[in-house]
């Protein structure tokens, strides 16, 4: 099955935008958790089961959304398949907060989350948490006693019997796609034109905080209905009322106007679709005259709303701002709890906790009136700068006391000095046209205003992703899509932005705390080769060796430099090539070289021996400057010692530590994430029935060496008698010797991940990017990406990286993380077979990504093993490659980022070399083509006509 999509549904539009325009850290104050109780019997397969089969059946629990989709966003259904099951360890609080706290990625997350805590297999709580954009309680209800149904079949082994779904949210959609709401969006145009100003503008005191309390009344439920029955009017129009006559006694203000909660269940035709169907419309009351008019009005606001509510959300918002940008931002919600008890016999005041998360959506006040089955309860969240706490809890009782003797209650007197206006922030240089631009480009307008909002300006509300999309692509950092989609003009808001911080200064400010800080790059390639000094030893796993070659992969560190930083070369960098990454402008900072160089030294150890350099570097102590290896040795903090430059990462000691495979699979077991099948190996007389074991489960067996370096120090064991082999040679150390090593099963056909993330001196943990191999008819040929990962398999890879980096941090690391993984052929995401806890590959394509690699377009790393027979110019290169080399002004193509690499082994006859380079391209098919057509070139240019 493929995807399939819409545009987004009216109601949708509301609880998507709301949901973007909410700080990420308080949106799960929109989430939905339950703890649903399950029969007796229920084990984690029939829990996976049951929400795979609900998941195929309801497409919303499948649902992400393309924000930045043309014309305008859509709901993207994604195929069916299982939804991840996370079973708790030994530390379920934890999984149940990660699990209920975290923001939805509604652009690639399902909205369901599914966490158990078992006794074995046996379920004895099962854990469920929804994005409210995609359910309500009425959504809720009908899930939860689906899923009733379902796992009572499975524990029975009887076949389900549920009514067939008729319709999916992307059927109303495109229901919606044929109604005219013109007459609809009539009625509310003129409402907006009548909302008063601010009513709230004279109780404004620009106090801190927000107050929650709620006040539950046993008798208020037969006191609403019986003033609802004499005037003939629904119970919400009394409250309605009532509440409209308590905000002007408070605010002062006659004519009084909030947003009040409707569902569009009935109105839309499509009552029984799984979704959100409520959703806010506005509401303006004149509350001058008696009680008994101010109901009548209000009823009167109720059937409009029920009449004219079944409208796009995004254009309702849109009319509100074209009519001066009145503030509305007080919300009535009526919710029916029956037949759950209200569980108070007398009347009961409560204050709640501080609404923290609230507070963060923008909002003035949220008023909830909640009936059960015997008795009322008022809810009020407010903003202290609008309410105080002794107003919130006379808003409460006068509340109830207007219901039960008709007297409007009183308040304390409004201030009466103005607010503190907010300081002005003088915006970066360019911010404000960066922004105008964005604006301009997003929404295909001819002019913008900066002295007008974004909405006012003429910018789309569905279009916000989209705008800060383009503010992105410009090089600022995200604007809040909230302040964007606010009543501030646009200059204001650009003095808020801040240029984006690249790869480096992410890092910079991870590691320093500065991201302006300087750094020297340190390339050490292949610092493992020190860690392992010492290490036992494969027999014959680590022949092939090409010192002089991978010593020279430091020169790729010059293209991860950023201005002002410093890059240490083993020598000075050919000049024809130096020229090359001036003219793209790939070469940010500056190099500097040893003047003692042995080809079969590292980096390190070269400026270690060249006293000229060693001066230079002392001179760059500033306070501010940081040595940054690519991993730290014993020789890098030398280096530290001799220069006065502080490392950026931890010590030599736990970052030998942490990299050894038997650490990682020590880790994998201890965080409870999926593990490849295998043993570790202490002592080489282990080692015999762990490969017995395992190759007893059929397929191959790989034996791996703890601190075996990239790719070497590892044997693939493919039967028994390969087996025999090995052992009869490693065995002769005796059964005693240490071994290190670890054996596990081989996955067949797999695919090669690899990830990398960063935990902070703090412990923060930040993930970065991942790639995928390449692989042609089984050879090797870069890695690509972006990469596309299964919404269940990106979902665990993110879990992987914050419990990994949670874990090295408490080992006392921090630093630059890559982690090995693979995505086996049915989906099953294994997601970590080592941690190299220091720069990697990906890492020195990053700034490259930045930079040359625009959105929607794709790239291949490669490296291209050529057998040269003398040494080559930069400039043969570029003919070789003619018009494929990414040259300046073109924006696909071969970008080289190490040139050194092809000649450091030259002798007088053939010998090995590489090329690196990034092959980019407008499609993953064209870069594997681009990638292939390069190599072609450069093995014709070398003499190899194969």
């Amino acid at each position: 099955m493929v995807a399939k999509s819409a545009d987004l549904g009216w109601g949708q539009r509301h609880h998507v935008l709301h949901y973007l325009q909410t700080p990420a850290d308080a949106r799960h104050d929109m989430h939905i958790a339950i703890n649903h109780p399950v029969p007796e019997g229920t084990t984690v397969a029939h829990v996976r089961s049951a929400l795979t089969y609900l998941v195929r059946r309801h497409e919303i629990l499948r649902t992400v959304y393309d924000l930045l989709a043309r014309p305008w966003p859509q709901q993207v259904v994604q195929p069916p398949a299982a939804p991840a099951v996370h079973v708790a360890g030994d530390k379920p609080a934890e999984l149940i907060k990660r699990l209920t706290e975290e923001p939805f990625d509604i652009t690639r997350e399902w909205p369901i989350r599914a966490g158990v805590i078992a006794d074995g297999d046996t379920v004895r709580r099962l854990h469920l948490v929804f994005n409210h954009l995609s359910l309500d309680d009425v959504s809720l209800g009908t899930l939860t006693a689906e899923l009733d149904v379902v796992l009572a079949a499975r524990i029975a082994r009887r076949p389900i019997q549920l009514p067939p779904v008729v319709h999916q949210p992307a059927d109303l959609a495109r229901h919606e796609a044929t109604l005219d709401p013109g007459k609809s969006l009539d009625h509310w145009r003129r409402t907006a034109a009548s909302l008063p100003k601010d009513i709230y503008a004279g109780r404004r005191t620009g106090a801190e905080g927000s107050f929650a309390a709620s006040f539950t009344v046993p008798s208020l439920l037969a006191t609403a209905r019986t003033i609802a029955s004499e005037h003939k009017v629904w119970p919400s129009a009394v409250h309605l009322a009532a509440y409209a006559i308590t905000v002007a006694a408070y605010t002062g203000e006659p004519r009084v106007a909030f947003r009040m909660y409707t569902s569009q269940r009935e109105s839309s035709g499509y009552e029984n679709v799984l979704g959100c169907a409520s959703y806010p419309t506005l509401v303006v009351i004149d509350t001058a005259g008696s009680f008994a008019e101010v109901l009548k009005a209000a009823a009167a606001r109720v059937e409009e709303a029920m009449a004219y509510a079944h409208v796009p959300y995004d254009l309702v918002i849109e009319l509100v701002a074209q009519a001066g940008e009145p503030r509305v931002e007080s919300e009535l919600n009526f919710l029916n709890y029956a037949p759950r008890s209200c569980r108070a016999r007398r009347d009961r005041f409560v204050w709640n906790a501080e609404p923290v998360s609230w507070a963060k959506s923008g909002a003035d006040t949220y008023f909830r009136v909640y009936e059960w089955c015997d008795g009322t309860t008022l809810a009020l969240q407010a903003m202290a700068d609008v309410m105080g706490r002794e107003d919130v809890e006379r808003f409460l009782r006068g509340y109830a006391d207007l219901l039960r003797t008709g007297v409007a209650p009183t308040f304390s007197d409004r201030p009466t000095t103005s607010v503190v206006a907010e300081v002005a922030v003088r915006s970066a240089p360019g911010a404000q046209r960066a922004l105008v631009e964005a604006v301009t480009e997003a929404n295909g307008l001819d002019r913008v205003d900066p002295a007008a909002s974004y909405l006012a300006a003429g910018g789309r509300a569905l279009l916000l992703p989209r705008t800060a999309q383009a503010l992105r692509d410009k090089g600022w950092d995200d604007v809040s899509l909230g302040r964007l989609a606010s009543a501030r003009p646009l200059r204001t808001i650009a003095d808020e932005l801040r240029r984006a911080m690249n790869f480096v200064e992410r890092l910079k400010k991870d590691l320093t705390g500065d991201e302006h800080a300087r750094f020297v790059f340190v390339n050490n390639f292949e610092v493992e080769r020190s860690w392992a000094v010492g290490e036992p030893k494969l027999p014959g796993a680590g022949i092939a060796f090409a010192g002089a070659t991978v010593n020279r992969m430091e020169e790729m560190g010059a293209l991860l430099a950023d201005a002002g930083d410093v890059v240490v070369l083993k020598a000075a960098m050919d000049d024809e090539f130096a020229a090359y990454l001036g003219r793209l402008g790939a070469a940010a900072g500056r190099t500097v070289n040893a003047e003692n160089s042995n080809p079969e030294l590292m980096v390190t150890e070269d400026a270690l021996n060249s006293p000229l350099l060693l001066e230079e570097l002392r001179k760059l102590a500033d306070g501010r400057t940081y040595l940054m290896p690519l991993g730290i040795s014993a020789a890098e903090e030398e280096l530290s010692k001799e220069t006065g430059l502080p490392l950026a990462g931890t010590t030599a000691q736990t970052c030998k530590a942490v990299n050894g495979k038997i650490f990682s699979r020590q880790l994998v077991s201890e965080i409870g994430i999926r593990e490849v099948p295998g043993r570790i190996v202490r002592t080489v007389g282990e080692l015999r029935p762990a490969l017995t074991e395992l190759l007893a489960d059929g397929g191959r067996v790989v034996v791996k060496e703890s601190l075996g370096v990239s790719g070497r120090g590892m044997v693939v064991v493919a039967d028994e008698k390969a087996a025999g082999r090995l052992l009869r040679l490693i065995e002769r150390r005796g059964l005693d010797a240490p071994a290190n090593l670890v054996v596990e099963s081989w996955i067949e056909h797999a695919q090669d991940l690899n990830y990398q993330f960063v935990v902070s001196r703090t412990g923060d943990v930040r993930f970065e990017t991942v790639k995928a191999a390449v692989l042609k008819d089984g050879v090797h040929q870069g890695h690509r990406f972006p990469v596309e990962l299964p919404p269940v398999a990106a979902a665990e890879l993110q879990e992987a990286v914050r419990k990994i980096g949670k874990a090295l941090h408490e080992e006392g690391f921090f630093g630059l993380v890559g982690v090995d993984a693979m995505l086996a052929t049915d989906g099953t995401l294994y997601p970590c077979l080592e941690i190299n806890a220091r720069f990697n590959m990906s890492t020195y394509q990053s700034r490259i990504a930045e930079r040359f690699i625009p959105d929607g377009a794709h790239a291949i790393a490669a490296t291209f093993g050529l057998r040269p027979s003398r040494v080559h110019t930069f400039a043969e290169v570029t003919a070789a490659l003619g018009e494929l080399l990414l040259d300046e002004g073109r924006t696909t193509g071969v970008l080289v980022n190490n040139f050194a690499t092809l000649n450091a082994a030259a002798t007088d006859g053939s010998f090995h070399g590489r090329l690196y380079a990034i092959c980019v391209a407008e499609s993953a098919d064209a870069a594997l083509e681009l990638r292939q057509e390069a190599e072609a070139r450069l093995q014709r240019m070398v003499g190899n006509r194969s």
